[in-house]
């Protein structure tokens, strides 16, 4: 058998791994080259099948020929890819004969989404969540499944079969989102406050990536909020619809955030904080992220 595992969500294609080999009653080989996959793949195995996990950006190859000869082995072929080119012959012969699944990491802005995922979850784990825990856990976790999923074991292990009340829930799950969002506001509102804030969220173990992630997004939104106020689009309708705002009420406040400062300063700081996190995944020394976003700050002070 084969199957095609692709997209950025790592937690959520590390689950769908786990749910073919599970349901299959496959023992789990994780194989370095693609030809050594299939070479397990169409060797029988001895005691139990086998599923081989081969991880890559890409496939080098460019045609079918050598995953044909597994599409319908008593083994497991599962390819866990970050892309495949739907255009090219190869890509179009996998969704048709490679199980393909892409799963794709949300975004804070797919509120709709995430709030889907947070019910399906919770109810599989024998969870009743009221909306206003629901909400809750959308501000709090925001985007970050893997999260998500150990926040809601660890309220069926407090909660068990009783009711989940939702001012425990705040106790128990940490709005580190939100505390997030605040250092996004003091970018612009608050630069001096920068360098402080930011080692204060490190000191409780967010992650720099998720610091920045957060504070990126924010930035983005307010220079999206920024360009089409400047070319003069009339209505807060208009202005939401461009600058992706859920709710259009809060335009309003956000066009006071952004007064003094001009879309270029955004576009600026936005290009900058991308840059960062580009940094930060290629090595960069956490501990440099205060310093780094203070810097970044004192551009709009």
């Amino acid at each position: 058998m084969l199957y095609v595992i692709t997209g950025t969500d790592a937690f959520r294609k590390s689950e769908a791994i786990a749910k073919i080999i599970q349901e299959g009653g496959y023992e789990r080989h994780t194989v370095a080259t693609l030809q050594d996959g299939i070479n397990h793949a169409l060797s029988p195995g001895l005691f139990s099948k086998q599923a081989l996990v081969f991880e890559a950006k890409e496939l080098a190859c460019k045609d079918s020929s050598l995953l044909e000869q597994v599409v319908n082995t008593e083994n497991a072929l599962i390819l866990n890819l970050t892309s495949v080119d739907g255009r090219t012959k190869l890509g179009k012969w996998l969704k048709t004969n490679g199980n393909l699944e892409k799963l794709d990491q949300l975004t804070v802005w797919q509120e709709d989404r995430i709030k889907s995922q947070i019910s399906w979850r919770s109810k599989a784990l024998g969870l009743q969540l009221s909306l206003h825990t629901i909400q809750y856990l959308l501000e709090a976790v925001g985007s970050d499944l893997g999260r998500l999923q150990r926040e809601l074991e660890l309220l069926k292990a407090y909660f068990g079969n009783d009711p989940v009340e939702t001012y425990k829930v705040a106790e128990l799950v940490p709005n580190l989102a939100q505390t997030s969002y605040h250092l996004a506001k003091e970018l612009t509102n608050s630069p001096e406050n920068v360098f402080e804030r930011t080692g204060e969220l490190m000191d409780r173990g967010i992650h720099p990536l998720q610091i920045l992630a957060t504070v990126t997004n924010r930035i983005e939104r307010l220079m999206l909020v920024a360009i089409s106020c400047e070319y003069h689009q009339q209505t807060k309708e208009k202005i939401a619809e461009f600058a992706q705002v859920p709710n259009p009420k809060q335009v309003f406040y956000l066009i006071q955030e952004i007064k003094g400062i001009s879309a270029r300063q955004l576009q600026d700081i936005f290009v900058e904080l991308e840059n960062l996190t580009h940094q930060l995944k290629r090595g960069l020394d956490p501990e440099t992220l205060p310093l780094k976003l203070a810097l970044i700050a004192s551009k709009v002070a």
